[in-house]
This record gives structure tokens, C-alpha cells and sequence, in this order.
């Protein structure tokens, strides 16, 4: 076999983990690593400490749901929901501030858990909290039902007019204006002319008693009674008896009924009418109409009639209709408000008098002046209910009948107004004082038209699955649809008009597509809205102004995304996971270049497509640290994905892993800047807020802070005859105690702690929880437990060059290793592991101690820069090479180089 010397250069080691073909990764990945940071800039090091920050009241379970409130610069809250109520804490301090609930907390009853159920939406001092099972409900309270009043008005008077009134189709006023006086073509006077007779007829005071009449021309079906009556036959006079009387007769006939009548008449031209009256009560017909009948009170016939009576009253008493108001406007209605007919002829085309009643047709058809509170339905001409609206007088001075004001819109009749509160997103309100208040939200009512002309927003009937600010527009999700409520009046989901849409109008779309969607998330981003459902992506733009007439919801992308994590937006990236079978792979969605009605993704996760469990995860990025952190609270480490442009191109991709002292689970998490801080349990006690400050400083041991440890906490110290008592917050299982003495140098006494004991009382927050005694006096303490980190490098293997000058695996060629030269800088002890198939694992160790070292104020450990070589000799498919740090102290990894023999297989 030909034989030739070979160096292979990994010149950062950055791209982290792949689980492609070995002839498919570069040298800067590897095949797993743990609490390891990369840098293009600093190179590979070690996680920073996982400092301890308070202890907090609440309970230990993994499932609750978080929420991250930032009300500025100064003042930041974790919000959570544990099942049984909600508690609030100081993300500075992490004192826990009062949660006040004077309703209870009966909506955070779900079927499942709250991290499942629930989400978070905050806006200033108001965070919305939404229980996704809960159907939304209106309220049973309904409008009032229609008031049977009338409205009587005269729009134009005019010279030699003759006005009508018709009661229950009867004749109950009428009035014909004089050819030459002015003051009789006064609105006023025909309207109060009407109104006194309209009151005579109902038996009010007469000042005159008028006759009467109605004549019927072409033909008639009558019918009478009262307590007697005559007959008057012009060839003679037949009287049976009996109280009403039994007629028959021939030829031309007379009938007088005395006393209170009802007289019902069919005319063929104008339809059935009543009269209700006091006699006498006369009807003649001329000689042609038929013979009276065998039955009393009833007479048909095709000849003409005439009926003349003295007044006219209702049959049930003479008070069961009020007439009010003065002026051109009169209002009736029945004593009992059951319903009635009234309407008015003019001899102008029926266009100077008016009836109101209920509905009318147009607008401009209204009266002037209303009784206040009096509202009608205008159906307008399209013969459709959606345009329907309603409107209501508002009077200046409501105790005025003569008031003026104006018409404005206002409700349907007997229709559901108001959301049940009960149903919807309830507040959690940050008050003046810092407490916050749990209670059912303030959601605005229903102001104008009915369920078809201001229909129910989308979401009644229906769980909320999400919710959303966008456009200045609180949105949720429901179903296949979304909705956005007012711009600016965020508790308002109804239109403010019937009659008018406006541009602030609440935004209410449903997807258009062949399948039935549920829609999951919706995110703005790159000037939209993206909206996930489980396999496809909508975009909801709106143009230069977003309004219910420019809005639009169209599919932009179809990639199934799992709906058991929410996607998370940083920067100019949004991330969401996709099920792969037994494990999640991530996505990177960004806005299409040139088009933005559509959207791309690309899988991040595409080189480690068996490293992400399937699972429920909590997302969190920052654009600050370029960090992807995914988090299952029921595992033991967080998954970690680094990123990092540079001209248009992805110069950095990789993943890893945190693993915390003990396995300590993560169950949420939120940046704020290059810190993360954590909700975490040590053990199975009280949960822990704990905090990482991703900076670059820490990657040379300067001080106590800079020491990697976990669950890092800060000693009280108190001097005991010539010892000091150590106060810390946590127990620690494997405590490494670090002291710094009088002359500034660090060194690790952990071997020195006796008398290791809890404290009575321990209580919530930084209070200590336990004591140990250190012999000597000490400027400074801090306790933690060690971290694992290690770094297994990636197989290398022998490259060439395609035409295009692309990397291409040589599969000509195997690798003899000879040694692997590491490249460091501020580092502390390490060991390298080498294991070979059929032989003993083999480790090497670097202490510290090189050429080069940096003066350092670690008592008895050096740190080092340099390079650090281990002895291979072995093929390298054959071969895993792992480096490992269990100290406390610094490792930052900037390179390495392979030295062997590159074997040209026959």
C-alpha cells in the first residue's frame, strides 16, 4: 500500500454535533458534546456557572405554565399558573409579589395539565390569561323586546289636503286642511287635529260629536253585533227576536245596531277592517245586494253598503290605548303594550304624513323628535337582514317629550349583547401598588345591530387556541379562524356600526383552503402574520393600511409542524419543530426574498436528525447569545442550538447540549440580553431560580465569579474564634467549596468543611438553608457542584476537491493516526480519553503546567495557553477520541490539528 504523511487542520471546532457519515462532517464538528459554548471569535468553552438566584414558593411539578412579563427596563415578573392558582415573582429580587383573585381561580380548571392548556399574552400592566379548553359563551341576558309604539307625524302641510288615520284598519281621524288658511297647513295643527279626534274615537273627551262614515262600492261582507238591533226592510219589516236579532228580508235593507258595536267589513279593494263603536250604528244597501240571511248579523252580497255611526271606541275599554305628545310628533300604544296596526293616507302620495312603528325603510323617514330611548329598525331597500341596522332617540333633556336630539344606532331587539366573561381570557393586572389582581377580563358588549348585521365574533362557541398582538390588534385563534378586535380598543371584538364598516373594525377571517385546518400559533414576523397549522402556514398581510377590507389570509408554506411546542421568533428567524418519526427536527423559516407571500424553511436539524426526542419542548432563543434553547421540563438537559451569519451566509450551525449538576430538570426559561434565567429544582426540593451570563469574560478565572460550577452560591460569613461559619441557600450533595484568603488567591477547600448542617426555618428566596465551618479567616466564599463537560471529536478522513471546488469524501484512502494536537487558551486540567476496539481505554492528562502559562491566581493550579498533544496511533474509523474537564476551573478549546499516514487502499 503507498504510504504518505498527512496533517489534518480543524481550525475552530465549531459546528458542533453530526450524525452524518463520517465522509459527510467536516473536522470542526464532533460527535457530541456537553457544556461546551462556540465561538468563531473566542473559540470553544466552557459553559458559564449556573448561579443559584432565590428559592421560590411553588410547587414541584414540571407541567405548570410560565410566563415572562417585562414591564420595562426596571421592573420584570415570572408569571405562573400552577392548576390551582396564579403567583407572581420579582425577576430582580424574586420576592414574591400578592396575587389578589376576589372571583377565585374556577378558570384554571382543565382537563390536562397547565403547560398544555394555557397561554400568556401581555399588554402594559394586563396579561391575558386563556384557558384553551374552555368554550366562550355569550351571556343568557338578552335586549329588551320591541315596544308596540307608534310614532304619528305630519312631514308636510299643505293647502286643501285630506290626512288619514287608520286604528286596527279603522277610520279614526281624518282631516282635509282649508284652501286658503295658512295656519292649517301647520304641522302641528294637523297633528294635533288628528290626535283630538284619534282621542274622541277612543272615547276620550268629545268636544264634537261628527258623523261617521265608510261606503263600500263593489261588493261586502259584513258582520255586526250588539246588545239590539232593527231591521228596516223597504217592502216591509220582519223582526224574529232575540237579543242581536235574526233578519231576513228582501230588496233594499237598514240596519241601526244601538249601543257599543263591532263591525267587521271585506272590501275587495282595500281588505278586511274592523270597527269598534257606539251606535247607533247604521248600514243600508241598495235594492240590488241579496236578501238579509237566516243568521243573525252576518250579510254578504256584491252591491254597495254605506255604515254611518256617531264615535267609535274599543270593544275592551275605552281606555286601553295613551296618546302622547305634543307638537308634529304623537306617540300611541296599547295600555297592555300588546301589538296593534296604525297607519295614515295623505292625498299627496302619501308622502305628507308618516307612521313609525317598529321598522322603517329609510332613514330620512324618521321624525324629528322621538320619545327618549324610542328605537326603530331600519330595513333599508336590499331586501337582506345583514344591512339591517337600528337606531335609538337620544333626547337632550329626556324629561322634555318635546325635546330634540339626534338618532344614533343602538341594539336589535331581544338579542344576546354581551360576552360571559366566565368563558373568555381573564386579566391579571399589575396594580399601582405591585400586587396583581386575578379576575374576569372587561370585555366590551355588543353596541349596535343583531346576530346577522353585527354577527357573533368567531370564537363564540369555540375554544381559543392562541393568542396575539398584531397591527395594534389583540388576536386570537379559534378553530379554522382568526379574529382581531378593534385597532386600539383591544377588549372589543364587535363592529361599533351596523350601518357603516370602518377601518378599525375588528378583523374576523377564516382559512380558505380544501381541508378543515386548526390553527395552533400565529407569530408577526417580517411584517406579517404567520399562522401555524399542523401542516401548513398562512400569512395574513393587509397592504400600507391593515383594515377588514385589505386583509387577507392565503397558505404560504406546508411543512407539518408538531403542535405540542410553540415556535419562537428571534431576530429574522422564526424556529418550529417537526415530528420525524421518534424524534423533532427544527426549522428556520425566513421571509421569501421578493415575494412576501410566501415563506421558506430550512431544517437546522438536518445533520443531527436522531439527537431531539420527540417530545413537548418550551422554545427560547436569543438574538443577543445567537442561542436556540429547546427544553423539556421532564428531561435532565436542555438542547442547544448556535447560529451565526456572515454575509448572507450561515457560518456557524451547531448543536449540543447542557447537562446541569445532578441532572437537574429545566422546566422554563427566558433571555433577557446574553442572560438566561431558569426555572430549575435541585433535587426534590423547593424550585429554584438560577441564572447564566453569557459573556466573554469568563473564559479566563479572574475571581470567585468565574469559577464553572452549578448551582454556584455566594457564603455569608461570620467569624468564630479564628474559623469562619459558611451561610449558603442550598444543600449540596457533592459540595466544591472555593475561598479566596487575605492574600487574594483562589484555592478549593472543600476537603476542609466540617460540621455540615441545616438551619432552622429555612423560608423562600436567598435565606440560607444550611451552614459548615471552614478553619481560618476568608475575604470571600462560594459553593457549587462541578459540571461534566466533554467534547467527542468527529472521525476524520481523507478529502478531495470536486470541479466546482466542492469537499468531497476521498474513499480512496484510510487514515493512520499518529497524534492529535490540541489548541488552547486559558485553560485549566483536562483529560483526553482514547478508545480503541479490543483494547484498554487509554486517558491523558493535562495539568495545567506548558509553556507558555499565564500567571495565575489559583493557588497550586496553572492556567494555561498553548497546545496539548496526545499520543493516537491507531486507524482512525477504529478510534474515539474524548476530551473531558471536571474541574472547576476555565477550558476553552480553539483548534486541532491530526498528524498521521494517509494509506492508499489497492
Amino acid at each position: 500500500m503507498a504510504r504518505k504523511k498527512l496533517r489534518l487542520q480543524a481550525d475552530n471546532l465549531v459546528q458542533g454535533i453530526s450524525q452524518q457519515v463520517p465522509s459527510k462532517q467536516t473536522l470542526n464538528h464532533c460527535a457530541d458534546r456537553r457544556n461546551i459554548v462556540p465561538s468563531i471569535v473566542h473559540g470553544n468553552t466552557k459553559r458559564p456557572s449556573l448561579r443559584f438566584d432565590a428559592r421560590l414558593n411553588l410547587p414541584v411539578r414540571d407541567d405548570m405554565a410560565e410566563h415572562f412579563y417585562t414591564r420595562d427596563a426596571d421592573e420584570s415578573y415570572l408569571l405562573v399558573n400552577t392548576g390551582d392558582d396564579i403567583r407572581a415573582f420579582d425577576r430582580k429580587t424574586w420576592e414574591q409579589a400578592t396575587v389578589n383573585a376576589p372571583e377565585g381561580y374556577d378558570y384554571l380548571s382543565s382537563p390536562n395539565s397547565p403547560a398544555e392548556d394555557f397561554c400568556f399574552l401581555t399588554l402594559g400592566d394586563y396579561t391575558l390569561v386563556c384557558n384553551k379548553t374552555k368554550v366562550v359563551k355569550m351571556m343568557e341576558d338578552k335586549t329588551p323586546a320591541a315596544q308596540n309604539k307608534a310614532l304619528l307625524y305630519v312631514t308636510q302641510g299643505d293647502y286643501a289636503t285630506t290626512y288619514k288615520v287608520f286604528l286596527e284598519g279603522t277610520l279614526v281621524a281624518t282631516l282635509t286642511t282649508s284652501e286658503e288658511e295658512v295656519e292649517e297647513t301647520a304641522t302641528d295643527f294637523i297633528v294635533q287635529q288628528l290626535r283630538q279626534q284619534i282621542v274622541e274615537f277612543l272615547g276620550g273627551t268629545i268636544t264634537s260629536t261628527p258623523s261617521s262614515s265608510v261606503k263600500n262600492t263593489e261588493g261586502f261582507d259584513l258582520v255586526w253585533s250588539g246588545p239590539s238591533a232593527t231591521a228596516e226592510e223597504v217592502l216591509g219589516i220582519i223582526d224574529n227576536g232575540g237579543e242581536g236579532g235574526g233578519y231576513e228580508g228582501r230588496g233594499g235593507t237598514k240596519i241601526t245596531v244601538d249601543g257599543n258595536f263591532l263591525l267587521t267589513y271585506t272590501d275587495p279593494q282595500t281588505g278586511s277592517h274592523q270597527i269598534a263603536g257606539k251606535g247607533p250604528l247604521t248600514v243600508e244597501w241598495d235594492s240590488t245586494a241579496p236578501p238579509l240571511t237566516e243568521y243573525a248579523g252576518n250579510i254578504s252580497g256584491t252591491g254597495t253598503f254605506t255604515a254611518t255611526w256617531s264615535s267609535v271606541i274599543i270593544p275592551e275599554t275605552a281606555d286601553a290605548y295613551t296618546i302622547t305628545g305634543d307638537g308634529s310628533v304623537i306617540t300611541i300604544a296599547r295600555t297592555d303594550g300588546e301589538p296593534f296596526t296604525l297607519t295614515a293616507t295623505d292625498s299627496i302620495n302619501n308622502d305628507a304624513i308618516k307612521v313609525v312603528m317598529g321598522a322603517i325603510q329609510r332613514f330620512e323617514d324618521l321624525p324629528p323628535r322621538a320619545p327618549d330611548g324610542y328605537a326603530v329598525k331600519v330595513t333599508q331597500s336590499s331586501g337582506v337582514d345583514e344591512d339591517d341596522y337600528y337606531v335609538t332617540f337620544r333626547a337632550d333633556d329626556p324629561s322634555n317629550t318635546e325635546s330634540v336630539g339626534v338618532w344614533v344606532e343602538t341594539l336589535g331587539d331581544e338579542i344576546h349583547y354581551a360576552l360571559d366573561a366566565s368563558t373568555m381570557p381573564h386579566f391579571l393586572i399589575r396594580e399601582a401598588d405591585g400586587s396583581f389582581t386575578f379576575r374576569p377580563g372587561d370585555w366590551d358588549e355588543r353596541e349596535a345591530g343583531d346576530e346577522k348585521s353585527v354577527p357573533n365574533p368567531s370564537f363564540v362557541g369555540r375554544t381559543i387556541n392562541w393568542m396575539y398582538f398584531f397591527q395594534n390588534r389583540i388576536g386570537f385563534l379559534t378553530g379554522s379562524s382568526k379574529i382581531e378586535g378593534r385597532t386600539s380598543d383591544y377588549f372589543n371584538f364587535w363592529r361599533k356600526s351596523a350601518r357603516t364598516r370602518l377601518d378599525t373594525d375588528p378583523v374576523d377571517l377564516a382559512a380558505t383552503t380544501s381541508e378543515a385546518l386548526k390553527l395552533h400559533y400565529a407569530y408577526p414576523f417580517d411584517q406579517k402574520l404567520v399562522i401555524f397549522a399542523d401542516d401548513t402556514q398562512l400569512i395574513c398581510t393587509g397592504g400600507a393600511t391593515y383594515t377588514p377590507a385589505t386583509a387577507a389570509m392565503e397558505v404560504a408554506s406546508q411543512y407539518e409542524m408538531d403542535p405540542r411546542t410553540a415556535p419562537v421568533v428571534v431576530g429574522k428567524s422564526l424556529f418550529f419543530t417537526v415530528r420525524q418519526g421518534r424524534y423533532s427536527s427544527v426549522m428556520e423559516m425566513q421571509g421569501a426574498e421578493g415575494n412576501t407571500d410566501k415563506l421558506y424553511a430550512v431544517e437546522v436539524t438536518e445533520h443531527v436528525p436522531h439527537y431531539l426526542p420527540q417530545g413537548r419542548y418550551k422554545m427560547i432563543a436569543s438574538a443577543k447569545a445567537n442561542m436556540l434553547l429547546m427544553i423539556d421540563p421532564s428531561g435532565d438537559q436542555m438542547w442547544v442550538y448556535n447560529w451565526l451569519w456572515a454575509d448572507r451566509a450561515r457560518v456557524i450551525s451547531s448543536w449540543h447540549h447542557f447537562r446541569f449538576a445532578e441532572g437537574a430538570p429545566v422546566w422554563t426559561g427566558m433571555f433577557s440580553a446574553n442572560r438566561l434565567q431558569l426555572l430549575t429544582v435541585k433535587g426534590d426540593d423547593t424550585p429554584i431560580a438560577a441564572s447564566i451570563t453569557f459573556d466573554e469574560n469568563g473564559r479566563y478565572l479572574e475571581s470567585l465569579e468565574d469559577a464553572h460550577l452549578d448551582f454556584l452560591s455566594q457564603g455569608q460569613l461570620t467569624d468564630d474564634a479564628g474559623d469562619t461559619i459558611v451561610e449558603v441557600p442550598l444543600y449540596y450533595t457533592d459540595p466544591v467549596v472555593l475561598g479566596v484568603q487575605q492574600n487574594g488567591a483562589i484555592r478549593e477547600v472543600s476537603d476542609l468543611v466540617t460540621d455540615w448542617v441545616p438551619l432552622p426555618s429555612p423560608t423562600m428566596g436567598n435565606s440560607a438553608t444550611h451552614s459548615f465551618r471552614l478553619p481560618g479567616v476568608w475575604e470571600e466564599v462560594i459553593v457549587g457542584e462541578l459540571m461534566d463537560v466533554y467534547h467527542v471529536f468527529s472521525e476524520p478522513f481523507p478529502v478531495k476537491y470536486g470541479p466546482r471546488g466542492e469537499m468531497m469524501a476521498d474513499l480512496r484512502h484510510r487514515i493512520q493516526l499518529t497524534n492529535l494536537t490540541l489548541n488552547i487558551t486559558d485553560t485549566g486540567p483536562f483529560e483526553v480519553t482514547v478508545k480503541k476496539p479490543h483494547r484498554p481505554e487509554r486517558t491523558e492528562r493535562f495539568t495545567g503546567l506548558s509553556l507558555g502559562n499565564k500567571p495565575s491566581t489559583v493557588d497550586g493550579a496553572p492556567i494555561s495557553s498553548g497546545s496539548f498533544k496526545v499520543n493516537l496511533r491507531g486507524q482512525s474509523q477504529d478510534m474515539e477520541v474524548t476530551l473531558r474537564s471536571r474541574t472547576w476551573m476555565p477550558l476553552c478549546l480553539t483548534g486541532a490539528e491530526w498528524s498521521g499516514s494517509l494509506i492508499r487502499k489497492l
